[in-house]
């Protein structure tokens, strides 16, 4: 495994599909069954802050946040599966934490 860099808001669209597409079956029920993937990934996108974890140029891990005046929404949480059991959630949402 390569080693992760952290990151705000460095995914475009299209990485956050792909990501999301790879991600469809570890989420219960899958997402793509909830919504369209490259429609939620655009609104993620230009809507969310999404902290990340990358691996060189592969988007690993994403937690996007929606924040208002005095509430924040967590509305994705996900990780590729390869890197499972990495403790990347745990960091990203931390950094959500302090993003809000």
């Amino acid at each position: 495994m390569s080693t992760l860099e952290l990151a705000a808001n460095r995914s475009t669209d299209a990485q956050l599909g792909e990501h999301l597409s790879a991600c469809d079956a570890s989420f219960t029920p899958p997402l793509s069954r909830r919504v369209a993937i490259g429609d939620y990934a655009a609104k993620l996108a230009a809507r969310a802050h999404r902290c990340e974890a990358w691996a060189g140029n592969q988007l690993v891990g994403v937690v996007a946040i929606y924040l208002n005046d005095d509430t924040g929404y967590i509305s994705n949480v996900s990780v590729l599966p390869a890197w499972h059991g990495h403790r990347i959630a745990s960091t990203l949402l931390a950094e959500a934490l302090t993003a809000a």
